[in-house]
């Protein structure tokens, strides 16, 4: 009754599960980009109002808050480019299709190895064979004057 609630399990396709989770971290990851794109935005308005406003930190550096902001900028720009773009076009489905395409070629040229083989192979039992007849036709017109001379 309490600690034996069961939950309904779901004839889910292994293939569609991944798929779930692969968006499912897909989404995280475009959750922290939103989530850095608004704390940069929060950062650098506060940065530029201490600085210019309050005149904070203009002893060391007059115009601190700019080049903070420009360099969190482009931390912001790198992350969205990873996001966006690296990780879309290098992500997992990329890596299961170069896998892909990486076996079916290693797959043949193990065939074409395979193909060679076969036919070194009857190549060599045919050169086998013409040695072997070719050894006994020699050993037979050996042996046939050997007989004549014995006569």
């Amino acid at each position: 009754m309490f600690g034996n609630s069961k939950k309904e399990k779901t004839n889910i396709d292994p293939e569609q599960y991944e798929m779930m989770k692969r968006a499912e971290k897909r989404i995280k990851t475009k959750k922290g980009l939103y989530n850095h794109f608004v704390f940069f935005v929060l950062g650098a308005a506060l940065m530029i109002v201490l600085n210019k406003i309050f005149h904070y930190g203009e002893d060391i550096y007059k115009d601190w808050s700019i080049l903070a902001t420009t360099i969190w900028g482009f931390f912001v720009l790198f992350h969205l480019v990873r996001v966006y773009i690296i990780k879309r076009f290098l992500g997992k489905e990329w890596e299961a299709e170069q896998m892909k395409k990486l076996v079916g070629l290693q797959r043949d040229r193990i065939e074409k190895i395979k193909k060679n083989l076969v036919k070194e192979e009857q190549l060599m039992a045919q050169s086998e064979l013409y040695n072997e007849h070719i050894q006994s036709e020699s050993q037979a017109s050996t042996e046939t004057p050997q007989t004549e001379n014995e006569e």
